[in-house]
């Protein structure tokens, strides 16, 4: 290795841990930070019959009638506190159900000068709609030099995905992944998924990750949860039906998978980490631990412009009647966080692993690693 690289590597190291350092006084002070990353929910109508959700159910011309108007968009968007964000991640319902989808995005990317990524998660079920909107919000992301991702939602291999989706559900998406498959050949494109695994798919697990694998290089799975977005509620016939608290057995195929792979093989093997978080959560019945996006720099902004903390909550305020930085910035903002971290937050099962929670996470990742290698030898 030479002086030069050694110097690089030093710096690097010393800025992640001053990050991290900074993450975590953050933290423990509540401090509203600026947020980076930011969900939007476009609509709430959806053309997928996904048994986790009820979000698809009720009157989708009433439900139009609620969603944002572009003008509305770019007056929500030009206030100051979504001028830091980095990464936005367009979401529904199906957010391609928006005909007008990508002039949004546009109207985002010109009130956000610092916007790095935008993400786009689908069900993939309407392959020409998909498709159109996907290579057109490319088009306009390319422009400004911004990457753009879409990620499909696979929930199984063959009958296991149609359960979970509705008819026909996985011969619509195989058919619409392969009609994206060109853009991957593009440079700022990237096409992900992710697996909702549930008590009903848990046995189709190994078939899921051998197809995440093979078609898009790489794997994602989560944990089903029933929470406020989904409009569904915890006690319902379908929780008891797919909530692996609900059904032991169901339950032990997947912390067994999850203590098959929760050793890190060497010092960047993260994933890990999240594995055994999911299992002592639901082994263990322990609290959560892992850092969260959205308690670090992230925020939610729903398709009628109500500002949330998170997904699972933490309401604060309408941006059409009130300024979003004036909302957010604010001690009821603290309350909320404080409750949620106290409640809701220790039983949310982690999603992902974003840069800023493994940054967060680094006295405890390095912890995990050498507990870990330990217990092997």
């Amino acid at each position: 290795m030479t002086v030069k690289r050694i110097k690089t590597t030093a710096v690097n190291c010393l800025k992640t841990i001053s990050h991290s350092l900074l993450l975590n006084f953050q933290s423990i002070a509540n401090l509203n930070a600026y947020p980076r990353f930011l969900v939007f929910y476009t609509t709430f109508r959806c053309d997928s019959r996904c048994k986790a959700c009820n979000v698809w159910k009720g009157i989708d011309t009433e439900k139009q009638k609620e969603e944002l108007s572009i003008e509305q968009i770019d007056h929500i968007f030009s206030d100051p506190l979504f001028s830091k964000l980095d990464h936005i991640n367009i979401q529904g319902g199906e957010p391609t159900l928006r005909n007008d989808l990508p002039d949004i995005v546009e109207v985002i990317i010109k009130r956000a000068p610092l916007l790095k990524r935008v993400g786009m998660p689908t069900n993939g079920l309407d392959t020409e709609k998909v498709k159109a909107q996907a290579t057109k919000i490319y088009e306009i992301c390319r422009q400004h030099n911004i990457a753009f991702s879409v990620g499909i939602s696979i929930d199984g291999v063959g009958k296991y995905h149609d359960f979970a989706r509705g008819e026909n559900a996985f011969k619509r998406v195989t058919k619409t992944i392969e009609a994206l498959s060109p853009l991957q050949q593009l440079p700022g494109f990237h096409l992900g998924t992710n697996c909702v695994l549930t008590a009903k798919n848990i046995e189709n697990l190994d078939k899921i990750i051998t197809f995440q694998k093979e078609v898009f290089n790489t794997f994602n799975i989560t944990v089903v949860e029933f929470r406020e977005h989904f409009l569904n509620e915890k006690d319902s016939a379908e929780a008891k039906m797919l909530l692996f608290t609900e059904n032991p057995k169901e339950k032990d195929i997947l912390v067994s998978y999850l203590k098959k792979h929760n050793y890190p093989q060497n010092f960047s093997d993260f994933i890990t980490f999240r594995h055994e978080q999911l299992r002592a959560m639901l082994e263990d019945n322990a609290p959560r631990t892992q850092s969260c996006q959205y308690k670090i720099n992230g925020l939610v902004l729903d398709h009628r412009g109500k500002l949330m903390l998170c997904p699972i909550g933490g309401h604060l305020g309408s941006c059409l009647s009130e300024s979003p930085n004036r909302i957010y910035f604010s001690s009821n903002t603290k309350k909320i966080r404080r409750e949620m971290s106290n409640s809701k937050c220790k039983s949310c099962y982690p999603y992902n692993f974003y840069k800023n929670e493994r940054t967060k996470d680094l006295v405890k990742y390095i912890l995990f690693f050498i507990t870990s290698r330990l217990k092997k030898r």
